[in-house]
């Protein structure tokens, strides 16, 4: 007989979902069989899977060591990854400062990405181990060559309320940009967004496409360029470039939707925007602290040039 006590990272959960990722070898037939059959009770009680999982419940396994250990498998961490700048935690959420070329997630299996390094940098401090059952992660995402904030939750009541509160836009996330040319004052850009899934490229329209709305503003004005303040209204695919893009404003360095001669001007390769500030609107428990607070990233070294005139 085995005891397992559900803590706050595995909370809010339906028992069987959790059971899939904590025997994560076994088939959902199986799960339910030792189920039915008693092997897996919660609270001393007979279980069906269904029930919401608070902390502090416990779960009683009626199953041999062998036969458990043979239904997990813990997960690899790449410990040689780089390391991950961390701009603010605690025991919930995770705000990380993500550098530009670094993808969110990894392209190959144990690849050197944001995830990769959040579970390294939490497996080093003692607060996540490869056979938890719940894996910390992005909540949002970044262009492989953005850099800036990217909100990560380190339990599942976290996971599923920032990821409510993104999806609602509770939350209020600027940007810095560098444009070509002269942006003469602060507007508010509307079209249609189009996805080219074949070359990865999105287009504003003013026709056949979802709504896309972004609100830019002049900080300072340098030769040849404008840098901005950005605002997300719409969470589109390449937004805000593309925008930029379509009013011929284009980010500086920006490889795919940027002015290549301006680019050679400037000396760029990687793209100048970059996710500067996060500010959370009204959250439920167990993040109802976070309301009201804002953190800020400061931007890469590419920035000085544009910023600090």
């Amino acid at each position: 007989m085995n005891k397992l006590t559900i803590q706050a990272t595995d909370a809010n959960q339906r028992l069987d979902k959790f059971l899939l990722k904590y025997f994560n070898k076994a088939t959902r037939g199986l799960i339910y069989k030792l189920l039915r059959n008693k092997r897996i009770k919660l609270n001393n009680a007979r279980a069906d899977g269904n029930e919401l999982l608070r902390e502090g419940d416990e779960l009683t396994f009626y199953i041999a060591p062998e036969t458990m250990a043979g239904l997990m498998e813990a997960r690899a961490i790449n410990t040689d990854c780089a390391a991950l700048t961390v701009v603010y935690e605690d025991t919930h959420v995770l705000l990380a400062n993500k550098p530009a070329g670094l993808l969110a997630q990894p392209d190959a299996p144990g690849a050197d990405c944001l995830s990769e390094r959040l579970l390294a940098y939490l497996y080093r401090e003692g607060t996540y181990q490869p056979a938890d059952t719940f894996t910390p992660a992005p909540v949002n995402r970044l262009d492989r060559n953005t850099s800036g904030l990217v909100l990560c939750a380190k339990t599942l009541a976290a996971a599923q309320i920032l990821s409510e509160a993104l999806r609602e836009r509770t939350t209020d996330k600027w940007y810095l940009a560098v444009a070509s040319g002269c942006v003469a004052k602060a507007m508010t850009l509307s079209g249609l967004h189009q996805k080219d899934a074949r070359t990865n490229t999105v287009t504003i329209t003013a026709e056949d496409g979802k709504d896309a709305v972004t609100y830019i503003e002049p900080v300072s004005y340098g030769e040849g360029y404008t840098v901005l303040r950005v605002k997300l209204l719409t969470g589109r695919t390449h937004q805000i470039r593309a925008h930029l893009q379509s009013i011929s404003h284009p980010i500086l360095g920006d490889p795919k939707y940027g002015d290549a001669k301006a680019n050679r001007v400037f000396k760029l390769r990687t793209q100048l925007l970059h996710a500067h500030t996060l500010r959370f609107g009204d959250m439920p428990e167990p993040l109802a602290y976070l309301a009201g607070k804002e953190f800020t990233a400061p931007p890469p070294e590419g920035f000085a040039a544009f910023t600090h005139k």
